[in-house]
């Protein structure tokens, strides 16, 4: 790899990696059940949900980005993910307070729910009530609904271990990537399901079909929630991607193969999370970089028989950073962050 394909792959470390907005998807069992939210708590769906403002108003979203401390980068990045979020729970360009209740209201069950609700009790609080901690957890949870139950899987995805620096700190758990790849793009709308049951049985159908493991249902036991349709996404590229695409999935497979050649994704002694590359939006020279960077990784750890291949990784970059000073830190960036290896 030269070093103009260095820089590139170094610098995708700062990456992350409903069929239609419509409120026709609407059924009659989440319109009852909206009214029955109205009269257990009419505060909900009329006026009182004045912290709820704070997400809907672009001044009252600066202000609660400010008032938690944040600031450039950090601060417009929030707004970001935050505007992103709103727009594909509520299914509009121009989210109220009605279509979050709508779209908040197909989460129905299981601990979802509970994130729900306590996303509700955020949002009941007066403005004037809503403090640092909130408005944090209310973002995480946003965030985290929308990357499940979102409208249009195309608009972004969520990752729950691509937050770093000052955000990781002020307490941000999880990401939410606006998709600008056309096939990328094409994939999540049109084969990956926004049914979270609908996506699960996807997985484990995949998993099998393609001969790799955890095989079936197993993989819930290793793979957060938040992460499903990004591998999901992975899954779907021998069969929808793109050469460069097909390329990458081959090397990172190479990445995961056990001693006894068996490919297992999610293994616990191999930890790694290359397959939410696909939502980095990569271009063809960055897809390539990737794809020769992982076979070489693959080989060097093969040959030293290490199961686990982080440390040939590390060993990769580190041999390729010398005396440059911008390289070398992002090198550091890259065994701090959590994106591609726990």
């Amino acid at each position: 790899m030269n070093y103009l394909k260095l820089i590139i792959t170094l610098s995708l470390c700062f990456l992350v990696t409903g069929k239609a907005l419509s409120d026709e998807l609407v059924s009659k069992e989440n319109q009852n059940y909206l009214k029955d939210l109205e009269k257990e708590d009419k505060s909900l769906a009329i006026s009182a949900m004045h912290a709820m403002d704070n997400f809907l108003n672009r001044a009252g979203l600066k202000l609660a980005i400010n008032n938690a401390g944040l600031r450039g980068n950090s601060a417009s990045k929030v707004e970001s993910i935050v505007r992103l979020a709103l727009k594909n729970i509520s299914g509009t360009e121009k989210p109220d307070r009605e279509s979050i209740i709508r779209g908040l209201s197909v989460v129905t069950s299981g601990s979802d729910k509970r994130i729900k609700d306590n996303l509700i009790k955020i949002f009941q609080k007066k403005q004037n009530e809503l403090t640092d901690t909130d408005f944090v957890n209310a973002v995480n949870a946003l965030v985290f609904l929308a990357g499940r139950y979102g409208l249009d899987n195309s608009l972004a995805l969520a990752c729950s271990a691509c937050v770093g620096g000052n955000l990781a700190k002020k307490g941000f758990l999880i990401s939410y990537e606006q998709i600008t790849d056309k096939q990328t793009s094409f994939i999540l709308k049109n084969v990956i399901p926004t049914d979270t049951r609908e996506l699960g049985n996807f997985i484990g159908s995949r998993l099998k079909r393609l001969g790799l493991r955890p095989q079936g249902r197993q993989y819930y036991r290793v793979l957060n929630s938040a992460d499903e349709k990004n591998f999901a996404l992975f899954l779907s590229i021998p069969d929808h991607g793109t050469n460069g695409q097909k390329a990458l999935f081959t090397a990172i497979k190479k990445i995961s193969e056990k001693a006894n050649g068996e490919i297992d994704i999610l293994d616990s002694n191999n930890s790694h999370k290359l397959w939410r590359l696909y939502s980095s939006n990569l271009n063809d020279l960055e897809l390539k970089g990737w794809s020769d960077l992982l076979e070489e990784v693959a080989k060097d750890a093969k040959a030293k028989g290490e199961v686990n291949k982080k440390a040939a990784f590390l060993r990769y970059f580190e041999s390729r950073v010398g005396d440059d000073p911008k390289l070398a830190r992002r090198y550091e960036v890259i065994k701090s962050k959590n994106c591609f290896f726990n």
